[in-house]
């Protein structure tokens, strides 16, 4: 508790000299950026203020030789902090004599907030080389790193950064988070040029060979991205020496066309992509092919190697949505003539209520699909003043269902379709025929607040604050995550009764909070509860090393 009585204490003396202050008073916000773990000082670093009120514009400075850095002339409110510098991971908290600042600091009329300190951390690197099966370097060769999330239930992977290998095949990123990264090399021959044919290989016969070549290749050395190895890169870790060999494989083309479902017409200037399995079941990617279109409103596809594949498309027709899945298995011929029917989107209807007795209009609800694979988009629907809503989503996938922006106090208790309740199971319809669905909430939801500390004298100020469901299989709809105010308190409103586990930290999550397989790190590092309906609770919490 001394670091909040502390930092109180330093404003009271502060404003002193003037009581009450004088409201257009200016202050000041002055400190320095350090090395997170030597302390030295970093100079260039970029420091932005950013304020909260859209009134006042942002302010930039840069830190001198002494990593010193200084904001005049401010306006009382409320300020968050960002320090960025290249090498380094973005920071966006300081520290003070006595405690750390929350992300959203206040600044009073004529404040001087002095001597705050920034800590940047280093960021993680990944090195290595690209070549050929003979030795030769592969020189100018785009190199990527897709990253594992996780978000709402949805598991995939996204681009986390880019290099390109020099005249040596070398190949240097640097600013990546800690992480599971897929490294692909991203190959493919060099065009010929404009205006130039390139030649087929022939047999002794005058028949076209198979087309094989050098491919997209991830690490360690594999076409397929369901066979590479993922690199676990730590806090500030170097992995040196991750290398690649690139594959020789076959490849094929696919030449086809997207075709209306409603109309029968091509659909020109369509949307298609190539996705195929990833390491993670039932996750897909972003196969490494292009896709051209064709003088004739089709697509053609080419660079494919051997394996199974889903073609996605997204479509426009007179202002609706259309979308097809089509599987394809490509064994190094090319597909001709590959004709997809592109369906429109399915529109779900429902209603909102509830066995409570309410003061707010229903229509401030707004109901969310979110769909459990990254091919298509989550889809989202206002509610009406009697309840009702309707939110269109694609047949075949599944979907989770989220009612959102209500009251704080309110937790969707269930999401019955024809009987069926699909709050815990997701939904999927195959025709994207649907009976509608009922959506039931409760606005008797617990309430779990208390203190963060980090150690016996200081409470945490701007830490993270995640509420876990145990088990989160089927209860996706029910994390909860928030940030510690200006006195180290978090309230997390709206709890749905059950088990979870609470848990608090800074800079980097002790686990991965929502990867539903493997919460064991997070049992270990929180504090497991029990709530019931309409519950009050006060827990405080200790922050996770």
């Amino acid at each position: 508790m001394w670091g909040r009585f502390a930092l109180a204490a330093g404003v009271a003396a502060a404003l002193a000299a003037q009581y009450p202050p004088d409201p257009n008073a200016r202050g000041s916000i002055s400190g320095r950026v350090v090395h997170y773990e030597s302390g030295r000082p970093i100079p260039r670093v970029q420091v932005i203020l950013q304020p909260v009120s859209a009134e006042t514009a942002p302010v930039a400075a840069s830190t001198g030789r002494d990593g010193r850095f200084v904001f005049r002339r401010l306006p009382s409110g409320y300020y968050s902090i960002r320090a960025q510098h290249a090498g380094y991971l973005p920071a966006t908290f300081a520290q003070t004599e006595f405690t750390r600042l929350p992300y959203v600091f206040g600044l009073m009329p004529g404040e001087k907030l002095e001597n705050i300190v920034i800590r940047l951390r280093p960021a993680g690197v990944i090195s290595g080389k690209v070549e050929f099966g003979d030795g030769e370097p592969a020189v100018g060769v785009p190199v990527q790193f897709y990253r594992e999330y996780f978000f709402r239930g949805r598991h995939g992977f996204q681009l986390a950064g880019t290099a390109r290998t020099d005249d040596r095949g070398l190949y240097r990123i640097y600013g990546l988070p800690p992480g599971r990264y897929y490294v692909v090399a991203a190959y493919s021959p060099p065009a010929p040029g404009p205006g130039v044919r390139e030649q087929r290989p022939l047999d002794e016969n005058g028949r076209p060979l198979p087309d094989e070549r050098f491919v997209t290749t991830y690490y360690p050395s594999t076409h397929r991205m369901i066979e590479a190895a993922p690199v676990r890169l730590r806090r500030s870790e170097q992995l040196d020496h991750i290398d690649i060999t690139l594959v020789r494989a076959r490849v094929a083309r696919i030449r086809g066309r997207v075709v209306s479902a409603v109309t029968g017409d091509v659909l020109m200037g369509s949307d298609v992509r190539l996705r195929q399995p990833s390491p993670v079941a039932d996750v897909l990617v972003d196969a490494p092919a292009s896709v051209r279109p064709r003088p004739d409103g089709g697509f053609e596809i080419v660079g494919v190697t051997s394996g199974s594949y889903i073609v996605v498309v997204n479509a426009h027709e007179d202002g609706a949505r259309l979308t097809a899945r089509v599987p394809v298995t490509v064994s190094g011929t090319d597909i001709d003539n590959f004709s997809i029917t592109a369906e429109p989107y399915r529109a779900l209807k429902g209603r909102v209520v509830t066995d409570d007795t309410i003061d707010f209009p229903l229509s401030v609800f707004r109901v969310t699909l979110e769909p459990a694979s990254d091919s298509v988009p989550a889809t989202s629907g206002s509610v009406d003043e009697s309840g009702r809503f309707e939110v269109e989503f694609v047949p075949g996938e599944t979907y989770e269902v989220f009612l959102l922006d209500g009251p704080p106090d309110v937790y969707l208790e269930s999401a019955r379709i024809g009987g069926f309740d699909v709050l815990r199971t997701g939904f999927q319809a195959e025709t994207g025929n649907l009976p509608p669905m009922e959506l039931r909430f409760s606005t008797r939801g617990a309430t779990v607040r208390g203190e963060v500390a980090d150690s016996s004298t200081k409470v945490a100020l701007g830490a993270t604050v995640a509420l876990v469901p145990d088990p989160a299989r089927g209860r996706i709809q029910y994390f909860k995550i928030t940030t510690t105010d200006a006195y180290g308190i978090y309230e997390l409103r709206g709890v749905a009764p059950g088990r979870y586990t609470l848990l608090a930290w800074w800079d980097e999550p002790p686990c991965e909070v929502y990867d539903i397989e493997s919460l064991d790190a997070c049992r270990e590092a929180g504090k497991s509860i029990e709530v019931r309906r309409g519950d009050n609770l006060m827990i405080n919490l200790r922050l996770t090393p």
